[in-house]
This record gives structure tokens, C-alpha cells and sequence, in this order.
């Protein structure tokens, strides 16, 4: 069964962080092979405070990790599919002992693991040039950057209009109507 220290130290720890520095959730899972005394079982792990427990009493989940014979085995998984670094439910740890001392080598472990890099956005319409006539028709230039929608309007006929977006916490960068008729 799972050490009180990795409960303490690992999955309550991320928890508090809302996963590893990637934001990469962990869940920490203690798997029971000990099917003899189950009342001391369900009172180690109500003591401890285990969030998810299960039962493996045919050893076959412990068995996918290597030999049974050992009270316990510690394993970290990447579950994280399309992560740069690590391939998805690569084994990163696998021991049958663990020192309270090493909870910062389990830490630098799960902390590696990256999420995947987000597809940059698809431009599904192209810009257009706008032409209007003063007083009739409002020009906008609407610039998608951070997910902010900046418009403007122009006031001085026959001017291109600069929109200089680089005051704008959510925008960078600048756009240029090139076209204003009278």
C-alpha cells in the first residue's frame, strides 16, 4: 500500500498547485494487494487520507510493474498524451522502495513532464480591404490577438487609420487600414 508520505508529499502537494509547474494534473492512486485483514486495511487508508484506493488481490495490476513479493511499488506514469517529453504512459519510476528522503527526486520527475504544445490558431477569413463613404458607414478593424477584440472607427477623411496596439495588455503589434474613401 501506498506510503503516507506520497500521499502527504506528492498528491496533496499538487493538489495545492493545481498540478505540476506545466499545470499538468497528478493523481496518485494506492493499489491494496493485501486481502487478509481488510478491516486494518480500510483503517490505514481512512488514517492516511488516501483519495483512491483499489484492490488488486490477483496482483495483476502490480504484476504489469514487475515481481509481486515486495509490500509495495512506486510508479509514475506520464498519462499525458502529445507531451514533448516524455511518450504517453511511459514509465518514469518504478521501485519497490521508496525513502521518505527522495519525495524531491519523485517531484523533479512528475515536474518534467510538459504539456503539449497548443496548435496555433487557424485563420478561417482572410482580411479585406473596406471602403465607405464619411458619414455613412463605420470602418472597423477588429485584430484577434489573447483573444481580445480591438475596433476603432476613423474620424479624418482620406488618412489611413494606424491602430497601434502595442498600449493594449492583450494585444501586440500593429494594423493598418490602407483605404478610406470620401
Amino acid at each position: 500500500m501506498l506510503s503516507p508520505v506520497v500521499e502527504r508529499e506528492i498528491n496533496k502537494y499538487y493538489k495545492a498547485r493545481q498540478g505540476n509547474p506545466a499545470g499538468i494534473p497528478v493523481e496518485v492512486l494506492g493499489i491494496n494487494t493485501d486481502q487478509t485483514s481488510s478491516d486494518n486495511t480500510d483503517e490505514f487508508i481512512a488514517s492516511v487520507g488516501f483519495e483512491v484506493a483499489a484492490d488488486d488481490p490477483d496482483w495483476i495490476t502490480y504484476g504489469q510493474f514487475g515481481p509481486g513479493g515486495a509490500a509495495a511499488r512506486y510508479v509514475i506514469i506520464n498519462g499525458v498524451a502529445d507531451s514533448p517529453t516524455h511518450k504517453q504512459w511511459e514509465v518514469l519510476f518504478n521501485e519497490t522502495f521508496f525513502q521518505p528522503g527522495e519525495v524531491n527526486l519523485l517531484r523533479a520527475l512528475i515536474d518534467k513532464v510538459q504539456a503539449p504544445v497548443p496548435a496555433p490558431p487557424k485563420i478561417a477569413v482572410q482580411p479585406q480591404n473596406q471602403d465607405a463613404r464619411r458619414g455613412r458607414a463605420r470602418i472597423s478593424c477588429r485584430v484577434f490577438h489573447g483573444f481580445k477584440i480591438v475596433e476603432a472607427c476613423p474620424d479624418v477623411p482620406g488618412q489611413p487609420i494606424d491602430f497601434n496596439l502595442s498600449r493594449s495588455r492583450h494585444c501586440q503589434g500593429t494594423a493598418r487600414l490602407l483605404s478610406y474613401r470620401e
